[in-house]
């Protein structure tokens, strides 16, 4: 009862830090009688970023599978602190549950590229997910380049999926290997720079010659 009624007067607190110190004792207790509150703060815009962090924390620690749409809606949120779509993504990608693979999934095609890299290395880390990961590849809703991407492909290798091999080679087929993309860039870049140097040398030698 007194963790009730001290989490209740931190909430109501007037002070930011102790509203922060309400919300993570909740979470820590696993207190469902404040999580219309929990709820409140995670998805409100204007509360202060630290607050937001540790409702999403608390709510993932109540109950992800409940609240993996209010997990998902941060996620997608494109207004929303880049820190807050991140901790989200890794939040139900820890839950590991259909419901929370399923908000991952949804966000997957519309995120940017650093939080489609977060979502898909979270669904690498459980067979189920990375299973969910290679059909949304497959059906055009994700992709094939994440499956090249440092930061998934070892956890694809840990999930001992069936013929694993064989079906990333059929979906990453016409691809560059990875970082051929990155080789190319650097040696175009290393050329224009080569380029416009010799062109500088040239250059002073038309002035030597004709101005000097």
């Amino acid at each position: 009862a007194w963790a009730v009624d001290l989490t209740g007067r931190l909430l109501a607190s007037k002070h930011g830090p102790d509203v922060e110190a309400g919300i993570k004792l909740a979470g820590d207790l696993r207190l469902t009688d404040q999580q219309t509150r929990l709820v409140e703060v995670a998805g409100n815009r204007g509360a202060p970023e630290g607050q937001r962090r540790a409702a999403l924390e608390a709510l993932a620690n109540i109950d992800a599978r409940r609240h993996a749409a209010v997990l998902g809606g941060v996620l997608g949120d494109a207004e929303a602190p880049f820190a807050l779509r991140e901790q989200s993504a890794n939040l139900l990608a820890r839950a590991n549950q259909s419901e929370t693979q399923g908000e991952l999934l949804k966000a997957l095609p519309t995120v940017p590229a650093r939080l489609q890299t977060i979502i898909a290395a979270g669904l690498a880390g459980s067979p189920t997910g990375a299973e969910k990961l290679l059909d949304a590849v497959k059906t055009g809703k994700a992709s094939a380049r994440l499956l090249q991407d440092s930061a998934v492909e070892p956890f694809l290798k840990k999930s001992n999926l069936p013929r694993l091999k064989e079906r990333l080679a059929e979906l990453t087929k016409g691809l560059p290997p990875a970082g051929k993309g990155m080789q190319d860039l650097l040696a175009r870049r290393r050329e224009g720079f080569l380029k416009s140097k010799k062109d500088a040398a040239s250059g002073a030698q038309v002035f030597t010659k004709h101005c000097a």
